[in-house]
């Protein structure tokens, strides 16, 4: 065999040693990318249910200081569910992606048992409405630090609406619940809280607009929506409201948890998508 030979086939060998190699460490780059991006799932899926649980407590607890004190065994329930979404998101340690900001976000936690049920409803929901806009911020910072699809890049724009306007909807529709409750119980709705009913009505209107248009098969959860505002109209927003506080809070709850079933759905066809990619 000549030397050049000798040396061509040298080279040959390198390249093909090279590229091995580089296919090797692409595919273990995309394993760690794809195994960080479902632990980034996990924590958004977590979130949402603490969230989710903290816009109940504002509901049941502004009924409650309002008066209903029947509320308060469900009450109860609530809060030892975000005691137990809490303390599983803390186990989860690669969860918690900002961790002094989770920690303003369990101190304020602890500042509304603490001051409950001495605060005022005002005060109360603000604290509460504070609580969950502070855990949305959390779950975009969690999203960008993951890099989940449709974050960093244009790719899978629709999964970034998700946790942008998705959530935010659900807020909105929270908010009503939780203002609403507290009409209910006092049995009138005053000039204040009209004004902020009324403008929560627009901006859930709004968005739900907007999301018609960006998800598939929106009709039902439409319908679990257009429900609650209805009750809104016809049933809080007259001189002398005529629904039950619990029947107020679950038809507004059923159009939450509509939003909130599609939102778990679309993160678990995603974890579906990145799994996939690791075969």
């Amino acid at each position: 065999m000549s030397s050049t030979l000798v040396v061509l086939l040298a080279a040959l060998i390198s390249i093909l040693v090279i590229t091995v190699a580089s296919i090797m460490w692409l595919r273990y780059q995309q394993k760690i990318t794809n195994d960080q991006q479902r632990i980034g799932l996990s924590a958004l899926s977590a979130l949402q249910v603490l969230m989710s649980s903290i816009q109940q407590h504002r509901g049941l607890a502004n009924g409650y200081i309002h008066g209903e004190v029947a509320l308060h065994r469900a009450l109860i329930e609530v809060r030892e569910k975000v005691h137990d979404q809490i303390t599983r998101i803390e186990s989860a340690s690669d969860w918690v992606v900002d961790k002094e900001y989770w920690h303003s976000i369990t101190e304020s936690w602890a500042k509304i048992l603490a001051s409950f049920p001495q605060s005022d409803p005002t005060k109360s929901f603000r604290t509460h409405s504070a609580l969950v806009r502070n855990i949305l911020v959390l779950i975009g910072i969690t999203a960008h630090r993951y890099h989940l699809p449709g974050v960093d890049e244009k790719t899978t724009p629709g999964y970034t609406f998700l946790w942008q306007q998705l959530l935010s909807t659900a807020e909105l529709l929270g908010q009503a619940r939780g203002l609403g409750i507290g009409v209910v119980v006092d049995g009138e709705c005053t000039n204040t809280t009209r004004k902020q009913m009324e403008k929560l009505v627009a901006e859930i209107e709004r968005d739900t607009e907007l999301l018609s248009s960006q998800l598939d098969e929106f009709g039902p959860i439409n319908e679990l929506i257009q429900r609650f505002l209805e009750t809104i109209e016809t049933q809080l927003l007259k001189e002398s409201p005529t629904i039950e506080a619990m029947e107020y809070f679950s038809i507004a709850s059923a159009a939450i948890d509509s939003l909130y079933q599609h939102y778990n759905e679309a993160l678990r066809q995603l974890s579906v998508q990145i799994f996939n990619k690791t075969k």
